[in-house]
């Protein structure tokens, strides 16, 4: 059976990723930023969820509920609210923005309202936390420790221009992520406005 690598995600404006592209090179610019493996901005993303190696036959459903989740929900104006990294500052993986909503319900509500439907369809739950950020690299293989931490703190100590840079998410998209020796490759498969009606 045919397989594709899939997500779920909220779609960021073309102006909001060329803010979250500023903040990463501005909190990132000193000489640790050699230490990140950074995504290019048509890479920018919130990731609701992360579904895996899942059949083709599948993608009627998925697409019917995303549909469902979309006309449940609204657009949702959000903010940049700072970054960080995962799992932690001494050992950093993962490099992100993070992104703040400024209405209610918002983002957490509608991962929540998403994730119980593909629960019903047989996709199991996280097993973390949810978290909304945009990922902006990673730490890269051979890095030196001290500078990978030293990009960790820079990027978790950034307060200034473009924090609070302000946009409204309104596309939900079921995407396929294809691994490249240069990198993942991001293709939409389902868009859907959120407030649509399905």
């Amino acid at each position: 059976m045919e397989t594709l690598r899939l997500f779920v995600s909220l779609e960021l404006p073309q102006l909001f990723r060329s803010e979250i592209e500023m903040l990463r090179r501005e909190a990132l610019a000193g000489e640790h930023h050699d230490a990140i493996r950074t995504l290019p901005p048509a890479n920018l993303h919130l990731t609701l969820k992360f579904l895996g190696d899942t059949e083709t036959a599948r993608l009627d459903d998925l697409g019917s509920t995303l549909r469902a989740v979309a006309a449940q929900a609204q657009p949702m104006p959000v903010r940049l609210s700072g970054g960080g990294c995962f799992p932690h500052a001494r050992r950093p993986r993962v490099y992100w923005a993070g992104l703040e909503s400024l209405d209610t319900p918002g983002i957490a509500d509608l991962q929540a309202g998403l994730g119980a439907r593909l629960e019903a369809l047989g996709f199991p739950p996280d097993d973390k936390p949810f978290h909304p950020h945009v990922t902006l690299g990673y730490a890269r293989k051979g890095a030196a420790p001290a500078a990978a931490r030293a990009a960790a703190e820079a990027l978790g100590e950034f307060r200034g221009p473009p924090i609070g840079a302000e946009a409204v998410l309104e596309t939900l998209a079921l995407k396929q992520s294809t691994l490249t020796p240069s990198g993942a490759v991001h293709e939409a498969i389902t868009t859907v406005r959120l407030g649509a009606e399905s």
